[in-house]
């Protein structure tokens, strides 16, 4: 497997794909404490944390020591996006992070959890579609 990092304005558009559809993650803050994070709350948190995530994977891969610079969050008009797209981005980060031990229990698959389910709810029949048979 190799792994890359993935482009400022790729984080930036799950992040603004977030926050215009209201995704929340469940992060543990100091000391401990769990609460439901808005994106749009600290959009410059969300944005660092995929960062950090990234790097420590390539980190890991390649045997190097980058660190993560501070990441500020730039807005990505996403209206010519479709569900799929944004799908293929989480999936793609995913990838690229997913060097670490127990990568789907970071804050970061968290986060990419949370734009994909909600790329996933604006699927074409997804909202009709039965829940069960």
């Amino acid at each position: 497997m190799s792994a890359f990092m993935c482009s400022e304005k790729h984080i930036n558009t799950i992040v603004s794909y977030g926050i215009k559809n209201d995704a929340t993650v469940y992060l543990t803050g100091q000391g401990g404490r769990s609460y439901w994070h808005p994106f749009q709350t600290d959009p410059n948190l969300i944005a660092s944390i995929l960062t950090t995530a990234n790097v420590e994977s390539v980190n890991l891969r390649y045997g190097k020591d980058d660190v993560s610079t501070k990441v500020r969050f730039k807005p990505v008009a996403i209206s010519r996006l479709s569900a799929v797209q944004i799908i293929k981005l989480c999936d793609c980060f995913d990838y690229q992070a997913s060097e670490v031990n127990n990568y789907d229990q970071t804050p970061a698959a968290k986060i990419i959890e949370a734009v994909r389910a909600r790329a996933i709810d604006k699927l074409p029949g997804y909202a009709e579609a039965v829940w069960a048979i």
